[in-house]
């Protein structure tokens, strides 16, 4: 499937990636934005949404993350979590609730799962799978661990 569908979606002038780095940086997610900005593996959602940006396996994560646009993006709003959290902000608060909580974790275990498999034979891809088992650590410690769903899947 096309990388193509969150270049679109995160282009949006509302609701796009501006918007979901503004809001993570401001404290708090407000808007709907988390399928295109932290996606999941496929088989989570139901929603129509859901299923349009759901990875389909790990060789896709890891074409996300070759994706030079998407993969700094990625790393930047996932900084920005991390940054928020460790100012003391809840994790489901920062994120809106525990629905997102539990979306991000899974988008999360599933990139951490690519970072290191990319890192094999890239080793720049080796400190953003550091910076997610760092936040994964961050947001375990708060209650939401890494995804049982993603790992069985990947």
């Amino acid at each position: 499937m096309s990388l193509e569908r969150f270049h679109e979606a995160q282009a949006k002038r509302w609701a796009g990636y501006d918007t979901a780095l503004a809001e993570i940086r401001a404290g708090g997610k407000r808007s709907h934005w988390i399928w295109y900005i932290f996606p999941q593996i496929g088989g989570l959602g139901r929603s129509s949404t859901a299923r349009a940006y759901a990875i389909e396996d790990l060789a896709e994560a890891c074409a996300y993350l070759r994706d030079p646009i998407l993969r700094e993006r990625y790393e930047e709003i996932v900084a920005a979590v991390s940054e928020q959290l460790v100012r003391g902000i809840r994790f489901e608060d920062l994120m809106g609730g525990r629905t997102d909580a539990l979306k991000l974790v899974s988008s999360l275990t599933l990139f951490h799962a690519a970072a290191e498999q990319l890192a094999r034979s890239d080793p720049t891809f080796a400190s953003l799978a550091q910076r997610l088992a760092a936040l994964l650590g961050q947001t375990g410690g708060q209650g939401y661990p890494a995804c049982d769903f993603t790992i069985g899947r990947i």
